[in-house]
């Protein structure tokens, strides 16, 4: 349609990947170091408790610390569970709420982002396709993007 207005004449065109940060936070986004860290620190805390547990002698304080217990070990099942779908999917990082979105180096900081691809032509500086791929780097999209516009 554009090219029928004379809008895009299809001689030139820029292609460049741009990373959008998503809406999400990067609490919700986990590979297996940070869910290895996690489970440790879990495992440690319920050590803890656990411990503290065997020494008290109040009947209120064991009630709090096994409801302590019981949230530590449902936080447990749920990393258990995260580290089990990366093992079994072979991808490195998982995003709880967005599952589309990576952790990508953007501006020199690690932000969980998109990685958009963009052709624009150069008579009116329209877009003329657009892309979003999962790859953390552009590495491989030129050619890809330049197939998929001609």
């Amino acid at each position: 349609m554009l090219k029928g207005f004379g809008l895009i004449d299809g001689q030139i065109v820029a292609i460049d990947g741009t990373k959008l940060k998503a809406g999400c936070s990067k609490k919700k986004h986990y590979n297996d170091s940070i869910i290895s860290k996690k489970l440790e620190y879990i495992d440690e805390k319920i050590d803890a408790y656990l411990l503290s547990f065997l020494t008290e002698d109040d009947r209120l304080k064991k009630q709090e610390i096994t409801e302590k217990l019981e949230v530590y070990q449902e936080r447990m099942h749920e990393l258990q569970v995260m580290k089990q779908e990366l093992k079994e999917t072979g991808e490195n990082q998982l995003c709880v709420t967005d599952p589309d979105a990576k952790s990508m180096k953007n501006n020199g900081i690690h932000e969980v982002c998109f990685n958009v691809q963009t052709v624009v032509d150069s008579k009116y500086k329209l877009i003329v396709n657009c892309d979003m791929v999962n790859d953390v780097n552009d590495q491989g999209q030129l050619s890809n993007m330049a197939k998929k516009t001609k």
